[in-house]
């Protein structure tokens, strides 16, 4: 998706984030991002969803402690706006939804951080981190991106 091009039955290019919050913030969250985006040109369309807990390690809707239920808030942005501007959206949801333990999907743009990814998993990050560095001491399925956040 990164690059904006159609996928699937939508036909229009696009660009995605999405972010997790737990259910018990539902209400609270979906307020917030209508007040932040509701001015934005560009939305084709935002999505709710609810996402049963799991305890994986980077899950989104997992805690350090237990699994809690989420609501996923998608938006897909028409891709003519570009990487950059998407992502000035995405770090207003970010921000915006911080307090609220936010967590972005990995395989839509974010903007992580190592730091930021060791706050919001803590133990789980840490164990992440040495499972893959035992799998894959020498980084041979890894790439630039990833050894930002992981290494």
């Amino acid at each position: 998706m990164k690059d904006g091009e159609p996928f699937g039955p939508q036909g229009t290019p696009e660009l995605q984030f999405e972010h997790f919050v737990p259910l018990r913030h539902a209400a609270e969250a979906l307020e917030r991002v209508y007040l932040m985006s509701r001015t934005w040109k560009g939305i084709l369309y935002s999505e709710v969803r609810a996402v049963r807990g799991g305890e994986q390690l980077l899950s989104p809707y997992a805690s350090d402690d237990e699994g809690f239920d989420t609501l996923a808030i998608g938006i897909g942005m028409h891709a003519s706006l570009g990487e950059k501007r998407v992502l000035e959206a995405v770090s207003i949801i970010d921000e915006g939804l911080a307090d609220l333990k936010a967590k972005p999907h990995w395989g839509k743009l974010i903007n992580m951080t190592r730091g930021r990814a060791e706050e919001l998993y803590g133990e789980k990050y840490r164990k992440f981190v040495s499972y893959v560095e035992s799998v894959d001491p020498n980084r041979k399925f890894s790439n630039k991106w990833l050894d930002d956040i992981f290494q």
